[in-house]
């Protein structure tokens, strides 16, 4: 007995082994068998003796006989679990999972389908655009540039967004797929027993396989060159718009200038007149305008010189914006058109090919 109070719970296991093998004159796996059961009506009718040794079992008990009925128990709930595991867990990962696995590829089957729709069409109309040139506009408008900016900002998110949805549809399959085969080799383990591949293990597995082979270099240059294109259209516009309110700032500033020196040589004038008529003023030399007079008008010419240098610094810019936004519109939105036409058709064609293969799959594991 007193093998019994050199165990701890923490060594149950190695506490079973050591009974089996003692010299000891109790047999305490047969009266582990006969005190554990869920249910004493599946148990044959126990002899008086046996009935007597459960009502007195506690005034034999040791430590070592309670940790090897808290084994016994252990034992039992631990595999009742592990079955449960598989009738519940099976039935959710190749029924349920599977059905709204195979839902997900008719759904991306159909909407990769209608992108590609819709894509086809733009590059279409791209195509036929023939008389933008006499239909855009001279010049920038703030309305314009507002609206230009807003595409740089929908363009950005449409390249993040692409790319977070490719990273994480790759993600999502690739955490489903290891997490399927770490479930089969843990019921694998359990069952001591390999189990044939389930449907959803092989759905998973093309998936996967087709998501790595799946090219995206082509759309993703595609978009991020057009948002780079517009990003430069922004800047120029912007430059183009900055010339624009420092011509009409030059222009009010002329204006103001030639307002006053208007008024300046009126005034002069007028007092030149009158000094005419005044017998008793006498003659002087007031034949030339006031210096500031003079100095206004020189200040008033310079202006006029630098308003038509920047006149002409907005006109260039204004055709330098008008070529490239032609340019992005005829040829780089026709180029993303046409990569993201091609994307996805091949997102199409490879979850048309994803929804055959799990319609087979369902069925050849209804029959």
């Amino acid at each position: 007995m007193n093998d019994g109070y050199r165990c701890s719970p923490p060594f149950q296991h190695e506490m079973q082994d050591r009974l089996m093998t003692s010299n000891g004159n109790l047999d305490y796996s047969a009266r582990v068998m006969r005190v554990v059961t869920w249910d004493r009506s599946f148990r044959e009718t126990p002899t008086m003796d046996e009935v007597k040794d459960d009502f007195d079992s506690e005034k034999h008990e040791t430590l070592a006989t309670v940790l090897d009925k808290l084994l016994a128990w252990e034992k039992k709930l631990y595999n009742q679990v592990i079955g449960l595991k598989i009738s519940e867990i099976n039935l959710l990962r190749d029924q349920q999972l599977y059905q709204k696995l195979e839902q997900l590829v008719d759904g991306m089957a159909t909407m990769w389908g209608t992108m590609h729709y819709h894509h086809k069409k733009q590059l279409i109309i791209m195509k036929l655009v023939k008389s933008l040139d006499s239909q855009f506009p001279t010049e920038t408008s703030e309305h314009h540039h507002d609206r230009t900016y807003q595409l740089l900002n929908v363009m950005q998110e449409l390249a993040s967004q692409f790319e977070k949805l490719i990273n994480n549809q790759k993600g999502f399959i690739k955490a489903l797929y290891s997490w399927l085969k770490l479930n089969l080799i843990l019921i694998e383990n359990d069952i001591k027993e390999k189990i044939s591949s389930p449907a959803i293990q092989i759905l998973l597995h093309t998936w996967n396989d087709h998501l790595e082979k799946l090219s995206i270099d082509l759309a993703w240059k595609g978009i991020s060159h057009f948002v780079a294109v517009i990003d430069s259209l922004c800047q120029q516009q912007e430059e183009e718009l900055v010339l624009k309110r420092k011509c009409e700032e030059m222009q009010k500033e002329l204006a103001r200038k030639s307002r006053r020196v208007d008024q300046w040589e009126c005034k002069y004038k007028k007092k030149k007149r009158l000094d005419e008529f005044d017998t008793n003023r006498e003659q002087g030399d007031d034949s030339n305008e006031p210096d500031e007079v003079v100095k206004e008008k020189r200040v008033l010419i310079e202006l006029e010189k630098r308003l038509d240098e920047a006149k002409v610094s907005f006109e260039r810019q204004c055709l330098h914006v008008r070529q490239k936004s032609l340019v992005c519109l005829k040829n780089n939105l026709a180029e993303l058109f046409r990569a993201m036409t091609d994307f996805s058709l091949e997102c199409s064609k490879m979850y048309s090919e994803l929804k055959i293969v799990a319609h087979k799959l369902r069925s050849a594991q209804s029959s």
